[in-house]
């Protein structure tokens, strides 16, 4: 759980099951997400638009990225922000 304004990384992004050689990182309000090998999402990335700030891009690099659960990798939209690339 997270207090003030805004939320830091670690406090929102579980990284414990990430095997070494894996970088997550956040560049400029983007998320980027580097594997030396596949990796599982069964949670949700985002990076979505506010009412003042567009939402970023979400970069991942892995030989194979697969979802379950219902995982769910987006960025959105919101008024008259842009929402961001996947890719």
């Amino acid at each position: 759980v997270f207090t003030g304004t805004a939320p830091s990384f670690s406090d929102v992004v579980n990284t414990n099951s990430y095997a070494s050689g894996a970088q997550i990182a956040v560049e400029n309000g983007d998320i980027v997400i580097l594997a030396e090998d596949d990796i599982s999402v069964s949670g949700t990335i985002a990076s979505d638009a506010s009412n003042t700030v567009d939402g970023g891009n979400i970069r991942i690099e892995a030989d194979e990225v697969s979802l379950s659960g219902g995982a769910k990798i987006a960025t959105r939209a919101k008024g008259s922000k842009s929402g961001g690339n996947v890719t």
